[in-house]
């Protein structure tokens, strides 16, 4: 706020008590940081009325100079910023409360439970002791030692740890769930004769050979709009 100009204030303008009064406070979120601030609003609209009263003795007078009723107006101007940036202060800390009892009020969060398997072959490691299948002499099934080396084995096996982490903290039906609708659709597909073990064999190993991905061409870049890329 720019000192006001000697002419600015007239002595019959009346003062707007908005910029003196603190306003309200509300008693259920008054603490020690509100009080305080309050006061101190309290303290800077008095030293506002304080200028104005000099300021207006001034102005009634008929010997003040020019240069003290500038002056006075800069000295009122002053405490008026003053005074606003105590009436923020006292909005910060209502804030600050608010936003503190809202957090206090709300629902703690679950805490994540630990993972009983901190890592992929760990759980693999648990997992082939608790699922066995016959793969060296059927046809039927087939698996690869080194399963590390085949990426779909790779997501599979991750898909079925993680559902197990996440299951297994469910109580009644969680472990069903976990082999009805996880273990046994990937299960079945990763020991499918056709599956990505193919060519691997449980007790020869890894096939020097593995799968290859599937052929791709480039596509025309018209044939592909941007608001059909699903962005």
């Amino acid at each position: 706020m720019s000192a006001p100009a000697a002419g600015d204030w007239p002595d019959d303008e009346p003062v707007d008590l908005t910029l003196v009064d603190p306003g309200p406070v509300d008693d259920a979120l008054v603490d020690e940081r509100i009080a305080a601030a309050v006061l101190k609003e309290a303290d800077a609209a008095g030293a506002v009325l304080v200028a104005v009263a000099q300021l207006s003795d001034l102005q009634e007078s008929g010997d003040a100079t020019p240069s003290k009723i500038v002056a006075a107006e800069q000295k009122l101007a002053s405490k008026e910023r003053h005074h606003q940036a105590a009436r923020d202060a006292v909005a910060r800390a209502r804030q600050r409360v608010a936003e503190e009892a809202h957090r206090a009020d709300a629902p703690a969060e679950p805490e994540t439970p630990a993972l009983q398997f901190t890592t992929l072959p760990a759980f693999v490691a648990f997992f082939t002791e608790l699922y066995r299948r016959d793969v060296f002499d059927t046809p039927d099934r087939v698996w690869c030692p080194e399963w590390w080396q085949h990426p779909e084995a790779l997501a599979r096996l991750e898909a079925i740890w993680r559902s197990y982490e996440a299951l297994r903290h469910e109580p009644g039906t969680g472990m069903s769930v976990w082999l009805l609708v996880h273990v046994d659709p990937h299960m079945s597909q990763l020991l499918a004769p056709h599956g990505p073990f193919r060519g691997c064999h449980a007790k020869r190993g890894h096939a020097t050979s593995p799968l290859a991905p599937f052929p791709l061409a480039e596509p025309p870049a018209d044939w592909w709009p941007e608001e059909h890329s699903g962005l």
